[in-house]
């Protein structure tokens, strides 16, 4: 499972915490397929908040800068200027945008 509901994470922790089952045996589960160090840290957020702790959190790192239309602008220069350089490609075409060099490169 790669991505998890809510729902899933419920039904997980409550194989546990209700039917008593042992996380290792959940996480071999081929429905579940996953890590038990994952499985416990879900059932200890349950066990200090109940339900609230299985919602999904907040992710790291910086938001995005550019709108998918910005984004999509900058690919299709990229591509007319396929021989240019990304740092180039970002000076002349795009001042307006306060983006950094990396941005051209990772779109």
């Amino acid at each position: 499972m790669p991505y998890t509901s809510e729902a899933e994470r419920g039904y997980v922790v409550a194989c546990h915490v209700v039917a008593n089952i042992p996380i290792d045996e959940i996480a071999a589960r081929p429905e579940v397929n996953m890590c038990p160090r994952t499985i416990k840290r879900w059932v200890s957020r349950f066990n200090l908040t109940g339900f609230e702790g299985l919602r999904t959190l907040p992710k790291s790192g910086r938001n995005r800068v550019t709108t998918p239309e910005q984004d999509a602008a900058i690919v299709a220069a990229i591509r007319r200027q396929h021989r240019v350089p990304a740092s180039t490609t970002r000076t002349a075409e795009f001042e307006d945008l306060d983006v950094g060099r990396s941005t051209f490169y990772n779109r």
